[in-house]
């Protein structure tokens, strides 16, 4: 299944060529909105989890390539979980 998303996020990454830049603007306004769930306020809780967050180029960039519109009307949404998690694990594998 990991193969599958790992797939799609080439894709993605590729047509995200065309699309905006991504910004400290975009990736603080993703933050806070991502402050509303309770699996992200425990992945900040880790204090490695929290300084990945915080710092890591690799994981600021994925949270700030979220969709901006459907993470404020549904930041509930397992798929933002699944992406942030998924570049945290990457990260981690390194």
């Amino acid at each position: 299944m990991d193969t599958f998303f790992d797939l799609i996020n080439i894709v993605t990454n590729f047509f995200s060529i065309f699309s905006k830049e991504v910004t400290e603007e975009k990736i603080e306004k993703n933050i806070d909105a991502l402050h509303k769930n309770d699996w992200f306020r425990d992945l900040l809780a880790n204090e490695t989890y929290h300084q990945m967050i915080q710092h890591n180029t690799d994981v600021r960039y994925t949270i700030g390539k979220l969709n901006i519109k459907k993470l404020e009307k549904n930041p509930a949404d397992p798929k933002f979980e699944k992406a942030i998690r998924r570049a945290i694990r990457k990260v981690e594998e390194r």
